[in-house]
């Protein structure tokens, strides 16, 4: 790599980019859905764990440029916030997944435009929930949004990726045009 502090910051940019997506999301996913029983339960572990997970890039940043030691500090953040990331993310998982259970078993159908089969063809009867057809002649059914939340316009989601993607510009870029992060490692010769 020619340029090692160009390339570091297009990483770092695009990196925390889709990291405040992700965390923006859930909370957003755990704010609109947490008067929803068994949605909005596992919507708040869905929040949690990408704060987490947010939590854990903070501290890997800032042990990069020199702002946390490494040892003891640094690394033990970041064994505790990736143990409680994937802790959180697994039961966010199974929290869904047997929330899916219960509207089946209860066979209580979804909302038909919120749900959509995992097939390629194209489901033709509006009134009745899309599913497909299992392995051991069962069915699933999978959402296409959660119940609760509104779907979002074009406009909407671009101009909230295009925002992510400048707040993300902005916390890599300007702690380097205010020279927060200057800090020179010591040179091996």
């Amino acid at each position: 790599i020619d340029d090692v502090g160009h390339s570091f910051i297009f990483e770092e940019v695009l990196g925390l980019w889709t990291d405040l997506q992700l965390v923006v999301v859930s909370v957003y996913c755990w704010c609109t859905t947490r008067g929803i029983p068994g949605v909005g339960p596992a919507m708040a572990k869905f929040g949690t764990a990408a704060a987490f997970h947010f939590a854990l890039i903070i501290t890997l940043q800032l042990e990069f440029n020199m702002v946390l030691p490494d040892w003891p500090a640094g690394q033990a953040f970041a064994m505790i916030f990736s143990t409680l990331n994937f802790a959180l993310y697994t039961m966010f998982a199974l929290a869904l997944d047997g929330w899916l259970c219960e509207q089946e078993d209860a066979g209580k159908p979804p909302p038909v435009a919120g749900w959509a089969a995992l097939t390629h063809e194209r489901h033709e009867d509006p009134e009745k929930p899309p599913q497909m057809q299992a392995s051991e002649g069962g069915s699933a059914i999978v959402p296409g949004r959660l119940p609760g939340l509104p779907p979002w316009s074009s406009c909407t989601a671009v101009t909230f990726i295009l925002g992510i993607f400048c707040l993300s510009a902005s916390l890599v870029v300007l702690p380097i045009v205010l020279g927060v992060y200057c800090e020179t490692a010591p040179s091996v010769a």
